[in-house]
């Protein structure tokens, strides 16, 4: 009789924990070339949960059992900058897992009327985006290109207004000689690099304002060796090569490689987050782009970090109070609740 009873209190004890096991939609997102689609949203909007896909294109969504409706499917809705938001019905239980993939096309999206001047004259001109840069490359659909009139600044179908060069130019000549100092910062800027890129990359020609050739230099790793001694706070590296435009002069590049901290001397990071959620963030470049470098934040955290997000101009409030760095789980849903 005592050892009925001890199973009978075993069994009683185990239920409630059963029944507190989480339901699980697991699987891997990727564009129509089977190629893996990172730093995608995967929801349920009902249940208000969401995560994340990792670099490899798989993602976890957890669902507490507190949240899980009585019946029913649920439905799940991938979405990414770049491609077609996609939706799928699933069939959640507690303690179970579910499996879903997804295959995202590329996105091509009609911008809504705008209001543009060219000549003096004001139009109203409607935008088509015929070109959105995703992970494969430059997606043009159509058999003719785009036409040379597209870029930064300018509007298919309307003349631009002329305008005068920004009178950039290129430096002068300095003679080392007379001129033997030059500064420079350990902590160098690589924007331009991506500002050109991007510039090439739709079609358009960069303003010359932006071409930083300091900064594109500056873009690249050349694995240069870190400080030996402990106590030297940089290294020089020099590398001497032949002048392509004056055989006669030669080219000398000294090269500074700063001692970088080490991650666990890093002091814990204290993060809060305030980000718009109003409907002007609507748009495909706004408050999506936001929401992906967050998740991209969230996988590089700490145990040792809090990270707390809160929202205004919509549905405002706090969404996540100060929560340490490896509860995952919990920053993803948060940043998944950003919606505008």
């Amino acid at each position: 009789m005592p050892s009925r009873l001890l199973a009978l209190l075993a069994l009683l004890l185990a239920a409630p924990l059963g029944a507190q096991a989480p339901a699980v939609v697991a699987g891997r997102v990727t564009d129509p070339t089977g190629a893996p689609v990172a730093a995608a949203l995967v929801r349920i909007d009902a249940l208000a949960v969401g995560t994340a896909t990792t670099s490899d294109g798989s993602y976890r969504l957890l669902v507490p059992a507190s949240r899980l409706p009585a019946a029913g499917e649920q439905k799940v809705t991938v979405t990414r900058l770049g491609y077609v938001a996609q939706t799928r019905a699933v069939r959640l239980a507690a303690g179970a897992e579910a499996a879903l993939d997804f295959k995202l096309a590329a996105d091509v999206f009609v911008l809504p009327p705008v209001v543009a001047g060219a000549s003096g004259a004001r139009r109203t001109v409607e935008l088509t985006v015929r070109a959105v840069y995703a992970k494969a490359g430059l997606v043009t659909p159509g058999d003719r290109p785009p036409p040379p009139e597209w870029g930064f600044g300018r509007v298919y179908g309307v003349p631009a207004p002329p305008r005068r060069e920004d009178g950039a130019r290129a430096g002068a000549f300095l003679s080392a000689r007379r001129n033997p100092f030059s500064t420079f910062s350990l902590d160098v800027d690589a924007a331009a690099y991506a500002v050109v890129r991007r510039h090439l990359e739709r079609g358009a020609r960069p303003p010359a304002r932006q071409v930083r050739v300091e900064e594109m230099l500056n873009h690249f790793d050349y694995d240069y060796p870190t400080p030996g001694a402990a106590g030297t706070p940089f290294a020089v590296v020099t590398e001497v090569g032949p002048c392509p435009w004056n055989p006669a002069n030669r080219l000398v590049q000294v090269g500074v490689q700063g001692r970088p901290p080490a991650p666990e001397d890093a002091p814990p990071a204290t993060l809060v987050f305030l980000v718009d959620v109003s409907s002007s963030m609507a748009g495909p470049g706004r408050l999506p782009v936001a929401r992906e470098a967050l998740f991209a934040l969230a996988r590089r955290l700490r145990p040792e970090d809090r990270v707390a997000i809160l929202a205004y101009g919509g549905a405002g409030g706090v969404l996540l109070d100060a929560t340490p760095g490896d509860r995952a789980d919990a920053i993803a849903e948060a940043i998944g609740r950003l919606e505008a």
